[in-house]
């Protein structure tokens, strides 16, 4: 019978300490500490504001890539002759890959029309070197290659508005989400979508990217639009891909 007794005793004792202890009982209590219980109401009415500020925040939206990580400045005089010429490619094919090195090479959302003058550019070199200084063009001559060199007058110029390609290429980035479009008329702006971080540009698409938007950041989009013939006009005009 007395253990019985001790038992219930014990069983008792611990939530009597522990209420003790809450109420600051068990220890000479400090005048400057506020009661436990105001604490208490002060903590649920912290929990409560933060809930509820939880609750009316709006989700986020989905936003283009980020920008490109930066990168450290190329010294371009010192790649070997060659380093940006970029293997034959009659389909098309690497369209993709040269919006994608334009559009982290500018690292933000870019207007549609230098975006488009960009690629066209970096797909076709000749068209660039007439409008560079002559060490610029020297340089670009040397890195691209002879398709950096003027094209004979008896061949027909690529007629990029009509360029079959192209039109794919755009409409399947724009579908996956590896491209952005935002913005109406002539403020529509192209960037990066989360997709696109598995498209690789990584060598020749990188240098020539890095190098025409280095030119236009330089000297704008006038320095060679006058230069190009009309159907490369209205293809850096288009509104439509």
């Amino acid at each position: 019978m007395r253990y019985a007794a001790l038992r219930i005793h014990a069983q008792r004792l611990a939530p009597q300490v522990l209420a003790k202890a809450f109420r600051g009982e068990l220890v000479e209590q400090d005048p400057q500490d506020e009661p436990a219980s105001v604490l208490l109401q002060r903590l649920t009415a912290s929990q409560s504001t933060k809930t509820s500020a939880s609750r009316g925040r709006p989700r986020a939206q989905a936003k283009p890539q980020p920008l490109a990580p930066d990168r450290p400045p190329t010294d371009w005089a010192s790649l070997p002759d060659g380093a940006w010429v970029a293997p034959a490619d009659p389909d098309g094919h690497a369209t993709t890959v040269w919006i994608t090195a334009v559009l982290r090479a500018w690292g933000a959302p870019m207007p549609e029309r230098t975006a488009r003058l960009a690629t066209l550019l970096c797909q076709q070199p000749h068209l660039l070197t007439p409008a560079l200084p002559a060490a610029q063009a020297s340089l670009w001559s040397r890195l691209v290659g002879d398709a950096a060199a003027p094209l004979p007058t008896q061949v027909t110029r690529l007629q990029p508005a009509s360029n079959h390609p192209w039109g794919r290429a755009f409409q399947g980035m724009r579908m996956r989400g590896d491209l952005v479009e935002a913005g109406t008329g002539d403020d529509v702006t192209w960037a990066l979508g989360p997709g696109a971080a598995a498209i690789a540009t990584a060598g020749w698409p990188d240098g020539r990217a890095g190098f025409v938007v280095a030119h236009l950041r330089a000297h704008g989009l006038a320095s060679v639009l006058p230069a190009l013939a009309p159907a490369e006009q209205a293809f850096v005009d288009a509104r439509a891909a």
